[in-house]
C-alpha cells in the first residue's frame, strides 16, 4: 500500500502519540540545536516549533517523520513504524 508508510503504529502507544512534542523538545536540547536551528531546517517558524513543543498543536505524521530524521528520534518514540 502506498501511503501505509504514514500510518501510525497500531502497537504505539497513546502516550508516544500524545506527547510527541515533549518527545521532540527532549531530543532537540540533546542535540544542542536552538528552535530556530530546528525550525529553519524543518521549513516552519520558530513560533510553531514552540507551539509544538508545547503541545498546542497536532504534529502530524508527515512532520514526525521529518522530525525523526532531523533529530534522530526513533520511530517508535513518535507513534510511528518502518513497515
Amino acid at each position: 500500500m502506498a501511503g501505509q508508510w504514514l500510518q501510525p503504529r497500531r502497537d504505539a502507544t497513546p502516550l508516544a502519540i500524545g506527547n510527541a512534542g515533549s518527545v521532540i523538545r527532549q531530543h532537540r536540547l540533546a542535540s544542542g540545536q536552538t528552535q530556530a536551528d530546528v525550525a529553519k531546517a524543518m521549513g516552519m517558524t520558530q513560533q510553531h516549533l514552540s507551539q509544538i513543543e508545547h503541545g498546542k498543536c497536532h504534529v502530524s505524521l508527515e512532520l514526525r517523520w521529518k522530525f525523526a530524521a532531523l533529530l534522530d528520534i526513533p520511530l517508535r518514540t513518535l507513534g510511528l513504524s518502518a513497515h
